[in-house]
């Protein structure tokens, strides 16, 4: 698929060319609940909010469990950490979308554009965000769309946990 130019026709939406077809990819600004939780001034935090929108669990259950994988306080979370949790706690499946030479890496508005059922958590450079049903979820919505999608989960439907349940795993 070949992507061309895009613009920004207003928060809500970016637009962008596949194959010289004009795509038009929803965006829904969200915190994954993060102004009603505990840490409302958390920095760095795109994964908490991520895996909390995609598993329909709340923000501080999501950030004490990564926290007890190994995540540090406003650093970030590291891929490794978000795999072991998407794994255990929400059966994800991980999709890898690695450069092929010749080939143009899969972005942000072909992913939408591709996976237009389930619910995907995207990794894209220093940043992670939620895809379900081809629209974007993500707290900037004016993220570049052709920024490269490094790897993906597919988290299964029905997958949302109390924090009691957490505490038994």
């Amino acid at each position: 698929m070949k992507c061309e130019n895009t613009e920004q026709i207003s928060p809500g939406y970016i637009t962008g060319y596949i194959d010289s077809k004009k795509i038009v990819i929803q965006v829904y600004p969200y915190d994954g609940g993060k102004s009603q939780s505990k840490r409302p001034r958390q920095t760095n935090d795109c994964a908490v909010i991520a895996i909390a929108l995609a598993t329909e669990t709340d923000y501080d259950t999501v950030y004490d469990r990564l926290k007890a994988f190994g995540r540090k306080c406003s650093q970030g979370t590291d891929k490794k950490i978000i795999n072991k949790y998407l794994q255990i706690n929400a059966k994800a499946n991980y999709i890898s979308f690695p450069a092929e030479k010749g080939k143009k890496r899969m972005n942000i508005l072909n992913f939408c554009h591709q996976f237009q059922m389930g619910t995907f958590i995207i990794r894209v450079s220093k940043h992670v965000a939620v895809v379900k049903d081809g629209k974007l979820y993500n707290m900037d919505p004016f993220i570049d769309p052709f920024k490269c999608v490094y790897c993906a989960w597919k988290v299964d439907e029905g997958v949302k946990r109390t924090r009691e349940e957490f505490s038994s795993l």
